[in-house]
């Protein structure tokens, strides 16, 4: 049985909702909250959204973070994070969110930043977990690997990494030649591919093994990698998640 939802009012209305992927808006942030807590989510952790789109996971963290622990979040897209400033912060000081410029062709092409030039606008060592969602799965090699970097940087030695990816693999190249998988990646680019090659940004894939040696080039250690029901199998997530930790 689903828990009571908390904070009813901070659930985005489905126009605006649908701009950040739609789904089941509490029960994806529930989702991520769970192997959140994996990586050892507690009441006093400061955790940190990259892509936080209109607070999906903030409005699952909020029984977990208040008082004691903090959030931050931050989005490319402004709409999202505008609305989610204007209700969350002034009940829950401890919840902030940034809009950060960064390009991207298809979601905001009036970015001014290129993502693999992006800092993140924290101190380094400033948070315990840091959480991807959906976010890996727009963009290309390049920008993936900064924002490792940068989530390197800003997290604690030990501090945990959670990060959604569409993964290729054996299984999943089984499951799109028999059209089971949604979305597929017909155009390859080496160790990558993308949905559309005329919107190329819309759904971009990495191999299981370019994931695990870029993962492990920038410190983070694998401790668990979900199998995401895109590959039209029962899954735990809808995206593959890797669940991570800074060596």
């Amino acid at each position: 049985m689903a828990k009571p939802l908390h904070h009813p009012e901070l659930v985005p209305p489905p126009d605006l909702a649908v701009c950040f992927g739609g789904g089941d808006f509490a029960a994806l942030g529930r989702e991520m909250t769970g192997l959140l807590r994996e990586l050892g989510l507690g009441p006093d952790s400061r955790v940190l959204d990259i892509g936080c789109g209109v607070g999906r996971i903030a409005h699952a963290l909020l029984p977990e973070l208040v008082p004691a622990g903090t959030y931050e979040g931050f989005d490319l897209f402004p709409t999202g994070v505008e609305w989610c400033a204007a209700r969350y912060t002034p009940q829950f000081p401890n919840f902030r969110f940034t809009h950060a410029p960064v390009y991207n062709r298809l979601y905001y092409p009036y970015g001014t930043i290129r993502a693999d030039r992006f800092t993140f606008p924290y101190p380094d060592h400033s948070f315990d977990l840091a959480v991807a969602s959906s976010v890996f799965t727009h963009m290309y090699p390049a920008d993936v690997e900064h924002y490792l970097d940068e989530a390197r940087r800003v997290l604690v030695p030990g501090g945990g990494l959670l990060a959604t990816f569409f993964l290729l693999d054996p299984a999943t190249e089984a499951a799109m030649a028999e059209g089971r998988a949604s979305p597929t990646f017909p155009q390859r680019y080496g160790a990558f591919a993308v949905a559309n090659p005329d919107s190329p940004e819309d759904a971009v894939a990495f191999t299981a093994a370019f994931t695990a040696k870029l993962m492990a080039a920038k410190g983070f250690t694998v401790r668990r990698t979900t199998r995401g029901s895109w590959r039209g199998a029962p899954g735990e997530t809808y995206q593959d998640a890797v669940l991570a930790a800074l060596d």
